[in-house]
């Protein structure tokens, strides 16, 4: 997905619609049918990440919730913007949380949490991420 955001002429096309859609309107590019492909994409994705997580976990009402609260604290971790930083911090975030459970399982999501304040305290920006300018 990254070489497509930032490798192609969609890509180019997408990321200037997020900054300037009046523009790239201007330029003739039709900015309302490249939201509808990008929403379509986005929920196919989404959908398909419900679908590949629905036999792992036991789907129940709050887990979407749940689910934020773990995609937050990824990125939080591995730094906004960056894919890489996310991956690495789903990494970080599977490993801290499968050795709190092994090690202290009462507080295993607590671990978590401590490695994100830590995180924030070190690199507000996150693992990989940037800071602002």
């Amino acid at each position: 997905f990254w070489f497509v955001l930032h490798r192609t002429r969609t890509g180019r096309f997408i990321r200037a619609a997020a900054l300037d859609r009046e523009t790239l309107g201007a330029l003739g590019v039709n900015v309302n049918r490249l939201y509808m492909v990008v929403f379509m994409i986005g929920s196919f994705l989404g959908g398909l990440g419900g679908a590949l997580v629905t036999p792992v976990k036991t789907i129940v009402p709050g887990m979407d919730t749940e689910m934020i609260v773990e995609a937050f604290i990824v990125v939080v971790i591995g730094g906004l913007g960056s894919f890489w930083g996310t991956f690495l911090g789903a990494l970080v975030y599977g490993q801290v949380l499968s050795f709190g459970i092994l090690f202290i399982p009462r507080f295993s999501i607590f671990s978590v949490f401590v490695l994100m304040a830590a995180v924030l305290i070190i690199r507000p920006w996150g693992l990989l991420g940037r800071p602002l300018k």
